[in-house]
């Protein structure tokens, strides 16, 4: 029990009231002093309520243990909207440590453990959140999400099929076991899914699926059909627009694609989202000119926008620009410490320029994303190739493979490694997958050092 015996109401109005006299920055100091942080806040208004509540709070004997669950779990969030994630981490594992069993802190931990990248321990958390509270739905619909994006639909459907009767026919719910059925292509079942959909007034979603089923089923017509209804309806669905352009591809019709979106950007003049997806598909289709044209123009739309600026780094890359590029990231980092694509691609310039600074780039790429697969794996093959480190290069490939980069060029990397290791053997495993996923010169070539 707190003791509210000694409260003096005297000197509590008294000391209230003395804040109103306070600066802005001694209202700032004040509340240092008794949050123990500093305020990100400079409203003079918001600063005092706080400092009063917390005066009459500490006056009563300080928070309960469920006030104190609270106050935690909203730094908590506060510190996951920062990307202080071990800060976040701290208060979580407080809120555990008085109730074990909280959905809420394990949601909470869930959401840290995918801000870091850390698929597994994310999964693992969800499933935490849906051993305490069956019915939480979120948690059910993102850990399905999560194990279709790690290709293991069966999984997602097993996880939809126990969840509550009560909670099957909502739209999420639909939406989202539509999209594994699709994964796990059985055809019929999903139809069915979507056709229990509202009839009146379809969500895009739904629309979405049925259009892309349709391609699947070569009925082009009808799968256009509700793409152009989409868009129409939100020419910024980028989803939908990716649909549409693949719709393109297959009736073997790319200018018209390129036609088409020109057309959907034109509707939306002042978008910069729109700019960079025109970008990015002009990239692909290798009109680089036009691809910098876009992206130049969204970035002057939003000076902001990271995604342009990155994509024009890449572009100058390309076009060997090293210097420019240097500067330009240098100034990216410098503005935020931790953008870390910016930090990634500083890594990819310093290693095409044969500069093992790179390394250390792609470390600091991994202290804030652990499973960062393209810095791990770059680490590992610089360590591997250049600095003939094959075990430290094992263990950074190993843990690019865990990350769910069973890929070619994760399984070039480590199967190299181990050649330098003289495990001949693992080596020729590794190589022959990424040889068979995709093939290139230096590959062929490392299989066949291997074989010798």
């Amino acid at each position: 029990m707190r003791d509210e015996t000694a409260v003096d109401p005297t000197r509590i109005r008294e000391e209230i009231e003395g804040l109103r006299h306070l600066t802005t920055a001694q209202l700032k100091d004040k509340y240092r002093d008794v949050f123990g942080e500093d305020s990100r806040s400079n409203h003079k208004q918001f600063l005092f309520r706080r400092i009063a509540w917390r005066i009459q709070t500490n006056a009563r004997g300080g928070l309960s243990e469920r006030a104190r669950r609270r106050a935690l779990e909203f730094r908590a969030r506060s510190f996951l909207v920062k990307g202080e994630l071990s800060k976040a981490e701290e208060d979580v594992n407080q809120i555990l440590h008085y109730q074990a069993d909280s959905p809420q802190a394990h949601y909470l931990k869930a959401k840290i453990r995918q801000a870091g990248n850390a698929i597994p321990s994310y999964q693992a958390e969800l499933s935490e959140v849906l051993r305490v509270r069956p019915d939480h739905l979120l948690a059910r619909l993102e850990l399905s999400q999560s194990f279709r994006a790690s290709r293991h639909p069966e999984t997602a459907l097993d996880l939809l099929d126990k969840m509550p009767d009560g909670q099957k026919q909502n739209l999420a719910v639909l939406v989202e076991r539509n999209w594994v059925l699709f994964d796990l292509q059985k055809n019929t079942e999903m139809r069915l899914g979507i056709d229990k959909g509202p009839k009146v007034a379809r969500a895009p979603e739904l629309l979405l699926q049925d259009a892309v089923l349709n391609m699947r089923e070569k009925k082009y017509a009808a799968a256009r059909t509700s793409l152009d209804e989409i868009v129409k309806a939100n020419p910024e669905n980028f989803r939908a627009l990716d649909a549409l352009m693949a719709w393109y591809v297959t009736q073997n019709q790319r200018a018209a694609a390129i036609a088409r979106l020109k057309e959907q950007v034109a509707q939306r003049p002042k978008s910069a989202a729109m700019q960079n997806y025109l970008g990015q598909w002009l990239r692909n289709t290798g009109d680089r000119q036009g691809a910098r044209s876009a992206f130049e123009q969204a970035k002057a739309l939003e000076p902001k926008l990271r995604t342009a600026q990155y994509a024009l780094v890449e572009l100058d890359m390309a076009d060997g620009k090293t210097d420019a590029v240097r500067q330009t990231l240098d100034r990216m980092i410098k503005e935020d410490v931790k953008d870390i694509p910016a930090r990634l691609l500083m890594g990819v310039l310093e290693e095409r320029s044969g500069n093992l600074a790179a390394a250390e780039h792609y470390q600091l790429v991994i202290a804030a994303e652990p499973n960062n697969i393209v810095a791990l794996n770059n680490l590992a093959y610089l360590m591997s190739e250049h600095t003939k480190m094959p075990d430290e290069a094992i263990k950074y490939a190993e843990r690019a493979l865990q990350a769910g980069g069973n890929v070619p060029a994760v399984n070039d990397t480590l199967g190299w490694a181990y050649y330098q290791k003289g495990r001949y053997d693992l080596a020729v495993q590794h190589l022959e997958t990424a040889v068979k996923g995709q093939t290139n010169p230096k590959r062929k070539c490392h299989l066949a050092m291997a074989h010798c």
